[in-house]
């Protein structure tokens, strides 16, 4: 799955279910994925 495709994915997800308190959290987590996958 392309990264695209998959920020996609996770940014309908977020909006779905917006909660204020996890958006943050999961915004972050995605940052750490980014920068986890631009290692290898």
């Amino acid at each position: 799955m392309s990264i695209t495709a998959f920020l996609k994915k996770k940014i309908s997800k977020i909006k779905k279910r917006f909660d204020v308190q996890k958006v943050p959290m999961m915004m972050q987590k995605d940052l750490q994925t980014m920068a986890y996958l631009n290692k290898i």
